[in-house]
């Protein structure tokens, strides 16, 4: 990502990038849809309404990924899909239901990692290898064909495994989320009802997903550090993960 924000203090920088990302995607929409805010005893749904403030919590952190996202000029088929999923969550905020409907349509972005990562296992393209293929493009002496000989070998079948581990990931998520908020959202869309349960299942819907977003990607780390070995060392740079794929048998 490109939009750094760092401060000096003494020799090191505070890079305060992910603070910011928790406030305006987790902590920003769960405020937006409180009815007494910080015990104020309004909200902004009262100067707003229902309807609109549901939009605001929906469309900024949407728009704001969305824009961390276009500021990476990086372009890739991993960049590719993150940004259509950013845009579908932020263009499913103009739907406006309730009920089950509205449960399947909030997990939109969780069924699109699920459908994009079975999809690439099913046409022989594991999405893992784009993410592979990018992390590593930063090692000046590996050129695109030493890339693809990499992934192509004993490789393949721990990109396929990542893979695989995303998918269940991405159904997991969408899954539980649709529980969630199918028996938590109460009431008609566009009420204060519906958005002071929303915020409550959004409060409970945060630590699960980071909690399958760690389990993943820990899940994934020990299916690659059983296969590298000790030639995987810490810290994990892309040059450190080249020596290692080079010894894999």
């Amino acid at each position: 990502m490109t939009f750094p924000l760092g401060y000096p203090v003494g020799m090191f920088r505070l890079d305060l990038r992910p603070l910011r990302h928790l406030l305006v995607t987790v902590a920003f929409p769960v405020l937006v849809l409180q009815q007494d805010l910080f015990g104020t005893g309004w909200g902004v749904q009262d100067f707003a309404g229902p309807t609109f403030a549901f939009m605001i919590s929906a469309l900024v952190p949407a728009l704001y990924v969305l824009g961390m996202q276009l500021g990476n000029r990086q372009a890739s088929p991993v960049w590719l899909l993150f940004t259509l999923s950013t845009l579908v969550n932020a263009l499913s905020s103009f739907w406006w239901t309730d009920g089950l409907t509205f449960a399947v349509k909030d997990s939109s972005g969780s069924l699109f990692l699920a459908v994009s990562t079975l999809t690439s296992l099913l046409v022989g393209k594991p999405l893992f290898r784009f993410v592979v293929r990018e992390y590593l493009s930063v090692v000046p002496q590996l050129t695109a064909d030493d890339l693809t000989r990499l992934l192509h070998g004993p490789v393949r079948t721990l990109v396929q495994q990542s893979t695989v581990v995303l998918f269940l990931k991405g159904l997991t998520v969408a899954s539980v989320n649709t529980y969630v908020k199918f028996h938590m959202v109460k009431g008609s869309f566009g009420t204060e009802a519906f958005n002071q349960s929303l915020s409550l299942a959004v409060a409970v819907m945060v630590p699960v997903a980071y909690l399958a977003t760690v389990t993943a990607y820990t899940l994934i780390f020990v299916l690659w550090k059983h296969k590298l070995g000790r030639h995987l060392t810490f810290p994990f740079s892309p040059q450190v993960l080249h020596q290692a794929l080079l010894h894999v048998r």
